[in-house]
């Protein structure tokens, strides 16, 4: 009896979906009326289309390097950055270990921390509240400025900011500590 139920109901669901167009294959406009056997397969759209010569769009008309700097002018002339004193690393992965524990560091850390792109406010939640940071030491840093705030914004004055020049030097965050990091690339991140 089950087992007709679900046969049912299957046999019903599969009718419903092979009765129902497709959005693509409703469309009477744009690509659909350029392609054919067009299919939704899963996630994707598949069809069969003429080629795309004589498009109007070319990525080399919108996409040039402009002083070393790859920039889109999609919406004007793109503004150039100004030159970085540093050349992008070899290794962009800035590697922190965090200290939770008053004068702790260079003990065991109470976190490895590990970035590999800019962010501009981060914070490790544990439950409810973010984790409190006394002590950083960067162990690998070839290029980023850190700073640590008690403002979940990071903004206003950070209560320490350092650098590459700081690798493997235990830095104190402050009497409270910090719960709210910031990390911007010294070199062209663009």
């Amino acid at each position: 009896m089950q087992q007709q139920k679900l046969a049912a109901l299957f046999g019903f669901m599969a009718g419903i979906t092979q009765a129902a167009p497709s959005p693509a294959a409703a469309a009477t406009t744009g690509f659909s009326s350029e392609c054919s056997d067009i299919t939704l397969n899963t996630n994707w759209l598949v069809a069969n289309c003429p080629n795309d010569a004589g498009t109007s769009v070319s990525s080399e008309e919108y996409i040039a390097n402009h002083n070393g700097h790859l920039l889109s002018s999609l919406e004007g002339i793109p503004t150039v950055p100004s030159d970085a004193s540093f050349a992008v690393p070899s290794n962009v992965v800035l590697t922190l270990s965090a200290y939770t524990g008053p004068a702790t560091c260079p003990s065991t850390p109470g976190g490895i921390l590990k970035f590999a792109g800019p962010e501009t406010c981060w914070d490790l939640n544990v439950a409810v509240d973010p984790v409190v940071w006394t002590e950083l030491m960067a162990t690998s840093n070839e290029g980023w400025s850190v700073s640590v705030y008690n403002v979940s914004t990071c903004t206003g004055t950070p209560l320490v900011t350092f650098d590459q020049r700081s690798v493997n030097e235990c830095i104190t965050v402050g009497k409270n500590g910090g719960a709210y990091l910031s990390f911007t690339p010294l070199w062209n991140y663009d």
